[in-house]
């Protein structure tokens, strides 16, 4: 005689399944599935003042490639990964990396004492509503990788893998 799996355990097993498969589908870093729109499009002007006064531009960096990274003092990932924007930036910083911070939603003074800190040693701006929507930012951390051309080359969204964020800029040194 069979016996047969009851109804609410057999979907039971299909829902968690699911969730499994979406979950390591949709691991955040990945950058397969992070690439949207802006990729291989110039990237969105930034324009903006440091604490001290100092006027940024996306423009400067000309010919270098840049990473932006949307980040606060309050998100938890975002701390986490700034390790590793350090380690990237004495590591490839020689071969033309630079990195833009746009500080979302936090206040640019401590975003600046938070970076200075903690050996963040890149401009800090604070992100306009604007340039979260020129980005499609919905939510933080956010970074992109601009190529030497100016151009989007790679769009990650949520706490990226060391490895995976290594490769994308070093992609496009």
């Amino acid at each position: 005689m069979k016996r047969q799996v009851p109804p609410i355990v057999f979907y039971g097993i299909v829902a968690v399944a699911l969730l499994v498969g979406a979950s390591l589908l949709t691991k955040p870093g990945n950058p397969e599935l992070h690439k949207g729109a802006l990729i291989d499009q110039p990237a969105p002007a930034i324009e903006g003042e440091t604490i001290d006064g100092k006027k940024i531009s996306l423009a400067d960096y000309k010919g270098k490639v840049v990473l932006i990274n949307f980040w606060a003092t309050w998100c938890g990932p975002c701390k986490q990964e700034l390790p590793t924007l350090v380690a990237l930036k004495k590591k490839y910083g020689a071969q033309g990396l630079e990195i833009i911070g746009l500080v979302s939603n936090d206040n640019l003074k401590n975003a600046t004492d938070y970076a200075k800190d903690n050996q963040m040693d890149w401009p800090q701006l604070t992100a306009t509503p604007e340039m979260g929507s020129l980005y499609g930012i919905r939510a933080i951390p956010a970074s992109f990788v601009v190529n030497r051309k100016g151009q989007i080359a790679a769009t990650i969204e949520g706490l990226v893998e060391p490895d995976i964020l290594e490769s994308e800029v070093k992609a496009h040194l």
